[in-house]
């Protein structure tokens, strides 16, 4: 059986999130349409040429492309996209045009996708949807009418031996978080026990791992309580596992997601 992934994801990201699948027993070949090419175990990853990356509508255009030949002139058996826009819309239609069963991974929150048309109408047609906890799971169940058995949680591989700390590790941070900021993950429900903590505990504190579109608002709540002395914003990194052996305990705030997705964190999509 052949697979043809259709996926963005920085690269961390997506070594944890295709892990699961690689394990399955029967897949012959993994086709990767994506922008950046990546190297990973039992991958063929089809992206385009350099100079062209840079272009982002020139390089979404040439990876159309790509999905087109890969399923025209390839025996793909099952096409997966991981993420709604665009790279399960797109595992939708190229499942729909050449007859081929097709999958969503639903990384995100599937409330995102409560009114959207396309949404509702090409869950009709998928074969599985993969998500990432029990919430989003009873979510597409209630709203969209999707039977149980059409709904997998499927979580992420996490590698805990690299996130151990030695036992002479220096711990600077008492609190770690990592993911992007968006609405989900509730930074701020963190921030506020942060300043209620500070109150007994002046010298704590806390990293922050990623970034996203509410880091403005999320830099003026640390301003408003007083906690720029007490958190640290790192920014977007490749590799979290630095920054979780440094910190006594890990923060989740999030409201919809399950510990290892979490842990893994997604920066950028």
């Amino acid at each position: 059986m052949n697979i043809l992934l259709i996926a963005g994801l920085y690269d961390f990201k997506f070594r944890s999130t295709v892990d699961p699948l690689l394990e399955v027993r029967g897949i012959d070949k993994v086709y990767l349409a994506r922008r950046k090419s990546i190297e990973h175990r039992g991958i063929i990853c089809v992206a385009p040429p350099k100079w062209i990356q840079p272009f982002k509508i020139l390089g979404e255009l040439y990876r159309i492309g790509i999905i087109f030949y890969l399923c025209l002139f390839k025996k793909i058996d099952r096409i997966i996209g991981i993420h709604y826009r665009y790279h399960c819309m797109y595992a939708a239609i190229f499942g729909l045009l050449f007859r081929k069963p097709y999958y969503f991974s639903i990384i995100e929150n599937p409330r995102l996708y409560a009114r959207s048309r396309s949404f509702k109408f090409f869950l009709k047609y998928v074969r599985c949807v993969f998500v990432r906890g029990e919430s989003s799971k009873k979510f597409l169940q209630e709203r969209f009418g999707l039977p149980e058995k059409r709904v997998v949680v499927l979580p992420d591989f996490f590698d805990f031996s690299q996130a151990m700390a030695a036992a002479e590790g220096i711990k600077d941070y008492d609190f770690v978080f990592t993911g992007r900021f968006v609405q989900d993950k509730r930074v701020d429900i963190l921030l506020r026990a942060l300043y209620k903590v500070k109150a007994h505990f002046p010298a704590v504190r806390v990293c922050l791992v990623g970034d996203g579109e509410l880091r403005a608002s999320i830099e003026r709540l640390i301003d408003e309580l007083g906690l720029r002395a007490n958190v640290d914003l790192v920014g977007f990194q490749d590799n979290v596992y630095p920054f979780l052996r440094r910190a006594r305990i890990y923060t989740l705030t999030s409201e919809t997601e399950g510990l290892l997705a979490a842990m893994a964190a997604d920066p950028q999509v």
